[in-house]
Parts: C-alpha cells; structure tokens; sequence
C-alpha cells in the first residue's frame, strides 16, 4: 500500500515536473514571442511591434529578457521606430510568483530610443499609444524596486514650431545602476540654441505606489536661463522655477511673435504642472524695469482657459513693441486688405469677425498697473477686471486715468459666429485724449466728458443717455453731443440722431443730424446716410446724402441748400477765403471723392442777383477752384462790398445787417472812396479760374446790358481778362492785373469804351424828353496804375491816363436840373445862358501822378462857342479845383468869357462865377456908365474869337477815333 502510494506520487510528480518543463519550452518558443508581440501591438492600437529574442532565466529571481525590441512609427514619419530598445530584462520575486502574484524586482533599459514626431499638419507619432491610466491599487506589484537606464536616448522634431531636440538618459553612473536619473539635452527652439542637465532620484522612486521623485533642471536657451526645483509625483509637478532673459534675449522669438520687443525678464515663482492645468503662483520679479507680482493659470484643451492676476507698478507698451505703429502707407494697406476681406456684409458680423478671438478661449482677469507708459504718455492708473467665457465677455471694470482724467467702462459683449451684442456704459471725466492717443497719431485730440451707453443687437446699435462734451482748443473747437437712437429713411437698421451746440474758431453752430449706425461708419463703398442741418449764426446748412467710410471722408455724395448772410461768414469755418458778399441762397448738388469736391447744378441767389452754374474745388497745399458761373439778372450795388463799398440799402434791396451797419458808417465819413481794408491774404491761400457771365445788370443811372469776364488767381496774382461790359448800346472792355502777393495791392487797369450812346444814359437818369434831343456817341481809352490796401489808399496811388471824347449831342439845362446837380446848373448857367446847348464833339484828358490827377484838356465844341477847362483832382484829399471858360464863336451881347472854378471836396463841389477878370469888368462898365451910358456894356462884348479855340472837333475825331459809333 505505502508503496503504492510512494509510486503514485512519483508519477503526479512526473507529470507535473514534465508540465512545468513543457511550460518552460512553451514561454521561450517563437511562438510565445509572436503571442507577445501581438498583445502588446492590441494595446497600441495596432501599432506593429517587433520583439527579436525572448529568453528566460529561471534562477532565484526569475528573470525574462527582451531583446531588439521596437514599436514602428505611421508611414508619414521618418525613421522606422517610434521606440526601440536594445534589450529589456524584468526580475520578477520568484516566491511571490509561486504564490500566485506578480512583484517586480528590478527593471532595467539598455539603449532606449524614443522618437517623438509632429508633422507641419499638426499629426504626432505618438497620438492613441498613451491610454488611461490604471486604477489606483491595480497592479501595485508592478512597480519595480530598482530601474535602470543605459544609455537612453529621446529626440522630439516639430517643424512647424522649429523645435529640435535630443535628450540623453542614464542610470549607470560609476558602475552603480542604482544610481540616480542625469539628463542631458541639446537642440534648437526657434533658431535658438538649447542647452541642459538635470538630476533625479533613482528611477524606481518615479513608479513607487505614492511617489515624490524629486528632481532638478537648469536649462539655457539663447541668452534665457532656467531652473526648476521640484519634485514630480506621477504627471504632477511641483516646484520653484527661476527664468531670466537679458535685454538681448529674443523672448519674442520663442513665443513666436517676432514683431514684439520684450523687455529683459527676471521671474521667479511656484510651478504646479497636471496634464489639465498649468499655474504659476507666487510670481515675484521684473520684467524690464517694471516690478510683477500675481498668478497665471492655463487650462489647455480644445478650449482653453487663461485665468491672470496680475500686479505691476510700471510697464511700458512702448518697450514691448505694442503701439509701435506702422508708416501711414502701410497701416492704409493693411486697412484696405481687411476691409476686402469684410467687404460686402453687415457691420455687425463685421465686427463679430474682428472680435472673434474671444471665442477661441475662457479668461478671468484682473490686471492692475500703477503706471502704464506707451510713447511719451504715462497712465497713472490703469484696471481691467473681467471674465470671457462662453463667447462672453463681462466687463466687471476697465479702468483708465491719468491725473484728474479718467475713463470707466462697464458690461458685456457677446460674440457669436455672425453676430454681436452687448451693453457698454462709459463715463469719462476730464479725458486728455491727445495725451491718451499722442502714440496713435492724434498728439491735439482734445478733452472728452460725460456719459456713453451704447447698445447692440444682431441689428441695431442704440444710445441711451449719452450726452458727451468735446473741446480742442488746438482745433479751436467746442462740442456738446446728445445721441439717441433714430429710424433712417430707407433702411432697416436704425441710426443715430445728433444733437447740440459748439463752438470753431469762434464761430458758434448747432446741428440735429440723423445719421447711419456708428459702427458703419468705416464699411467700404457703403454709403453712410447724413440728413439734417446745421447753423452758424444766420448761416444755414441743410443736407441730405451719404458719406462714405466717414471717418477717411473717402466720398460725400446729396443734395445741399446753404444760405447765409455773406459767403465770408463760412471762412473761419471752412479754412476758405470766401468773398464779402450780400445775402446769399444756394443749392444744388455736392460731391466730393478724395481730393476734389464738386457742386453741380448749383443754382441761387447773391443778393439781388441770381446765380446758377457748377463749382469744382481740389483740395491740397494750394487749394484750387474752377467755376462756371451765370446770371439772368446782376444787381451792380451786389459787388460793391467786394471793393470795401456796401451794397444798396434802400427799400427792397438785400442786405446782411452788418452791411447796413457798414452803409451808415460809410454815410457818415466824409468822402467818396471807402477805407475798408480788402483781404489780400486770402488771394495768396488759394488759385482759382472762373468764368462769368450776366445777361442783364441792372445799375442805378448806368444803362449796363450785360457782363463778360474771365478770372484767373495764380498764387497771388489775379488777371480778369477778358473783361466786357455793355454800356449804352456800346461796350467797356479792359483787362485788370492784380498783385496781391506783398503787404499793398498793386494793379494796373487797361480800358477802353466803344460806341457808347448817350441816349440810354439819360433815360436810366429819368430823363426821356431829354435824351430825345440828345444824340451823343461816347469812346475812350486809358491805362492806369495803382497799390493800396484799400480803395481809397488805391485811388491815392493813381497813376495813369484816361481820355475820353465824344461826337454830337446836346447839353440841356433839364437835365442839369433833373439831375439835381446845382453845381452843374451853376456851372453851365455861368457858361451859356441858353436851355440848351448843342455839342458838335468833346475831348478830355486827364493824366494822374500819385493820387495827383490834371485835367490837362477839356474841349467842348458847341454851335455858339467852344469850351475849354483844366485842374487838378487830389484823389488822396479827394478835393479838386478845375476852371472852365467858354470861347463865343461870334460877337454876342451879353456874354463873358470870364473863367469858372469849380472847387471843394469831390462829394460836394461849389462854382465860383467871381474872378479877377469878372471884377475887372464890372468896374470898367461902373466907369463906362459915369463917362457915357452906353459905353458901360462894352466890357461884356465878346469880340467872337472863340473859333479859333482848342484842337477842333475835325482834330479831335481823326487823332481820336474811339469818339465815333
């Protein structure tokens, strides 16, 4: 029996000595190998793995090596393996395995390779080969209680971020393989060479069941240092890191924004690293010359988050290269090339596309700056405290000031795929904008005040108690704004109604405009609507048109009406100098594209003169006008201001009330000529050419028909040539030269007079019974110079000749009488005692020197006798004293040939009948009486020499010509 039994154990011991020798053969066969390879390669998700040799040593502990060991890379990367081990050999606790449970003993590498790979299309080598991790307590044996690596190598290539690296591992130090983790990098990051080590505890502490695996990096990168202290517990690292980056580190580079230039970095703080979250707290050190303090979180993932707050005591944008701006040609591509890009949809999908950033991520930030410095403007306070997420942004605080001047803004933004909303309240109290934008380009902004509440849906921007006042005393200009939501005609989306008063270059206007939505105002080739009016004192400007991208004022297209009571009221506004003129209606159509603005159809009223025709203005360093210009009808008294005389006053003639205050001065001072100074400096700003043409003009007592002129203004030089005026079935025609270059006006005046008739002069003087009898053909021709400031200060100046002669007529005591002009009565009653003298010819010349003018001939041929004068005219005194003498043709009885002065102040001359001669007379027919009667009428018996008198009407009308019609 007990042999028996003794023999049945040998045989179960046998067998089972044959199964575990059998099992042995299996474990080492190729067929265990394939098995393995297709387990692990599952667990890779297909990935291929090659194993060349699996051997077994079955000592005490058990020991299983792997050799030539490799995990393939996908088919775009380049080298085969993605890992590749030389060989692998895990110890396993013989005595645990017995029982049933897998505890490793040791680990250990021989030349592991890993190659980490990013292709430009942002595909990794390594993406699905990393699962989750086990559950905590699974496979707590598995963690080895010594791991080595010899000579390890880990290479990472991402072309697309210009990342190469090499990173060296070992365990093996001096023969001891429970030694330690060194590392050991090199490369290049963005062109930047990479440079470092680092030391660890040994390996076996990283996979321990609560692991604190200390470790210690120190990395330099270009001119950037870095040093990390801390200790890593699975994928959780903790620790202090220290970075530093001089003045010539290129940390712009690195982050891949080379266009920023960042300020030298010296930072320290706690590092907390988890694959969901990256945060730096304790932040304590500079960046540049500013003092930073605070923590930064980063959450990546599909979303990710950026939680900031931050605390700085200075920072300059300008040191970061933030406003640096771009040359105006290439900030103006820039604009042109984003506007194609948004052309042609609403503006606000528009805007929803230029915020669409804040869609990509979530942020929490609170970010204060004592002094916030860009260009030469320092902000003394300056917070922004908010939260971004879900496309949302809620603007808890954003906060700007400077000295007394601050700006506080609170509310949301919402941005969608297409769409934007949102409710922003601002205040601003005192804010320098020119400070504020100086960097920007707008050095003389002005000063803003007051309240802004806008908001926005999908189709609708809308204000609410918004009033803002705006001064630029560098603009002398003064704005207080009240905006409200208003419905545009023709559109859908409501715009914005203007309101309020101001003040530029110290002329005060109002205006109660609606316009477009605010946000259209920079859309392209969009017209953007203006309807309203504007007022400046009595001037009045309505319009109705588009604008287009307001802000460059690239187009302006509608209809005007513009009145007022003087063009020259609309200079101080427009910067244009507009004449002196009566009242005045105008309207028509206004273009303007870039430099050029156009009225077309214009048509109006100057006065009591209509006006119609097309105006063309270029805008540049010398601004130039061209005009076509007509009228129906020319009141003359309507160009009196433009020589310094104010126009007609009179019941139902148009006057401003300063040209009525100005005809009562004028009435008061003696004198003819005005001495209002003329506005040279505005013929020096601008060039214009203009033609002008009047069917009609009508002139007090001048029978004027029509006018012809062409002006021609050239830097200060004004030529009005042709210049014809009808007068009296003839015509006037002249050129004028004018100077107005220096301080004084200086011209010269070239005139003749052809075939005028005096019969239309008497009857636009009331007198037709008068010119019924009267005859005359007037001509004449003179050439005179001149400079002043002023009319009279011209006329002082005169130089020059004129002579004037005419054929026929008749002089007759009516008209003399009708007239009014007791000097003229007084001066022909001395002269002839009849009603009416009958005129053969007239000849006058007279030759001006310096204000100075000498009547140098007078000559009047009449049947009865011939008459003969001469003088001076003080143009300066504006005085004269001239003396006339008739010449009787045959005896006449009672006659004298006594001389005739006419003297005084040219606006009120007196005839002085008394001469020497006369006295003479009288006493010789006093003594004529006592001798005898009779003789005391021989004084006045003219002997009729007379005709021999003057240059003859024969001479006068062959060596002057012009008399004849």
């Amino acid at each position: 029996m007990a042999k028996a039994v003794r023999r049945g154990l040998a045989a179960l011991l046998g067998l089972g000595l044959v199964g575990v020798v059998s099992a042995m053969l299996l474990l080492e066969s190729p067929w265990a190998r394939h098995w393995l390879e297709d387990q692990v390669s599952q667990r890779l998700n297909g990935r291929a793995v090659t194993i060349g040799a699996l051997e077994i040593d079955w000592g005490w502990p058990l020991t299983v090596r792997l050799e030539d060991v490799g995990v393939d890379n996908p088919a775009w990367a380049r080298q085969q393996h993605l890992l590749h081990l030389a060989s692998l050999s895990v110890a396993l606790d013989t005595t645990r395995l017995l029982q049933g449970r897998v505890e490793l003993v040791s680990l250990a590498l021989v030349r592991p390779e890993i190659h980490l790979r990013r292709h430009p299309d942002g595909r990794r080598n390594w993406t699905g080969l990393v699962g989750k991790r086990a559950a905590a307590g699974d496979g707590s044996g598995l963690r080895p209680g010594r791991v080595s690596v010899a000579r390890g190598r880990l290479t990472y290539r991402d072309p697309a971020r210009e990342i190469d690296l090499s990173v060296a591992l070992d365990t093996d130090r001096d023969g001891d393989p429970s030694a330690g983790l060194t590392i050991a990098a090199r490369g290049a990051v963005r062109g930047q060479p990479l440079r470092a080590s680092g030391r660890g505890a040994p390996l076996a502490g990283l996979m321990a069941s609560r692991a604190d695996y200390p470790l210690a990096v120190g990395a330099r990168l270009g001119h950037v240092r870095a040093r990390l202290d801390g200790r890593l517990d699975g994928a959780h690292l903790v620790g202090r890191i220290e970075l530093v980056a001089p003045e010539e580190a290129d940390l712009a580079g690195l982050v891949g924004r080379p266009g920023l230039d960042l300020p030298a970095l010296d930072l320290a703080g706690r590092l907390d690293v988890v694959p969901s979250r990256w945060a730096l707290d304790d932040i304590d050190g500079h960046l540049g010359e500013s003092h930073v303090a605070g923590t930064l979180v980063f959450a990546p993932g599909r979303r990710p988050r950026l939680e900031a707050r931050l605390k700085a005591d200075r920072l300059s944008l300008e040191r970061w290269g933030i406003t640096r701006l771009r040359r105006p040609e290439e900030r103006r591509e820039a604009e042109r090339e984003i506007e194609e890009t948004l052309e042609d949809i609403t503006w606000n999908r528009r805007w929803a596309q230029r915020l669409a950033p804040l869609r990509r991520l979530d942020a929490e930030l609170a970010l204060e700056v004592g002094r916030l410095g860009y260009g030469d403007t320092v902000l003394d306070d300056v917070a922004v405290d908010g939260r971004l997420e879900a496309n949302r942004l809620d603007l808890a605080r954003l906060h700007v000031a400077r000295g007394q001047s601050a700006l506080t803004t609170r509310g949301w933004l919402e941005v969608g795929a297409g769409t934007l909303a949102g409710d922003l309240d601002t205040r601003v109290t005192r804010l320098e904008l020119g400070e504020v934008l100086a960097p920007l380009g707008y050095p003389e902004a002005g000063t803003l005040d007051g309240r802004l509440r806008v908001r926005i849906t999908e189709a609708t921007l809308a204000f609410d108690d918004t009033s803002l006042d705006y001064r630029a005393p560098a603009q002398s200009l003064a704005l207080a704004l009240n905006a409200e939501t208003a419905p545009v005609e023709g559109s859908a989306v409501p715009g914005v109604l203007l309101r309020g008063r101001g003040r530029y270059r110290d002329e005060p206007f109002a205006y109660d405009l609606t316009v477009g939505p605010l946000l259209d105002l920079n859309a392209p080739d969009r017209p953007y609507p203006v309807r309203g009016l504007i007022t400046s004192r009595e001037t009045r400007l309505r319009v109705d048109g588009s604008i287009q991208q307001p802000l460059q004022l690239a187009a302006v297209t509608g209809r005007f009406q513009l009145s007022g009571p003087s063009p020259s009221r609309l200079t101080p506004l427009l910067g244009l100098p507009l004449p002196e003129l009566p009242p005045y209606e105008l309207s028509g159509e206004l273009r303007l594209q870039e430099d050029r603005v156009r009225l077309r159809d214009a048509r109006g009223r100057v006065g009591d003169s209509d006006l119609a025709g097309e105006l063309s203005l270029h805008l540049g360093e010398r601004h130039r006008l061209q005009a076509r210009l007509t009228s129906r009808r020319l009141d003359l008294d309507d160009l009196g201001p433009l020589v310094g005389l104010a126009p007609d006053t009179g019941p139902g003639e148009e006057a401003s009330p300063e040209q009525r205050r100005l005809a009562r001065q004028q009435a008061r001072r003696p004198g003819v000529f005005p001495d209002r100074r003329w506005n040279l400096a505005g013929l020096r700003r601008m060039d214009a050419e203009v033609t002008y043409r009047a069917a009609s003009v009508n002139a007090r007592h001048v029978p004027l028909s029509d006018v012809a002129v062409d002006l021609a203004l050239e830097r200060g030089q004004l030529t009005l040539a042709p210049l014809r005026i009808g007068l009296g079935g003839g015509e006037v025609t002249g050129r004028t030269r004018l100077d107005a270059r220096g301080e004084v006006l200086q011209g010269d005046l070239d005139i003749a007079l052809r075939g005028v008739n005096l019969k239309p002069l008497l009857r636009r003087a009331g007198l037709p019974e008068v010119a019924r009898d009267s005859a005359g053909t007037l001509g004449g021709e003179g050439a005179l110079r001149f400079r002043g400031r002023s009319l009279d200060e011209s006329m002082a100046s005169l130089d020059g000749t004129l002579e004037l002669a005419m054929a026929g007529g008749r002089l007759d005591m009516l008209l003399i009488e009708a007239i009014g002009l007791d000097v003229g009565e007084a001066l022909l009653a001395a002269l002839s005692g009849s009603q009416q003298v009958a005129m053969r010819c007239a000849y006058a010349r007279l030759d001006s020197d310096r204000g100075r003018a000498a009547l140098t001939q007078l000559f009047i041929d009449t049947d009865d006798s011939n008459l003969t004068g001469g003088g001076a005219i003080d143009l300066d005194a504006e005085r004269l004293e001239l003396v006339f003498e008739a010449h009787p043709k045959d005896v006449s009885l009672p006659a004298s040939n006594s001389p005739v002065t006419l003297r005084g102040p040219l606006e009120s001359p007196r005839v002085d009948v008394v001469s020497r001669e006369l006295v003479a007379r009288g006493i010789l027919s006093v003594l004529g009486a006592l001798i005898a009667p009779p003789l005391a009428i021989l004084p006045w018996i003219e002997p009729g020499t007379g005709e021999s008198v003057g240059p003859g009407c024969r001479r006068v009308l062959e060596d002057f010509p012009a008399g004849e019609s």
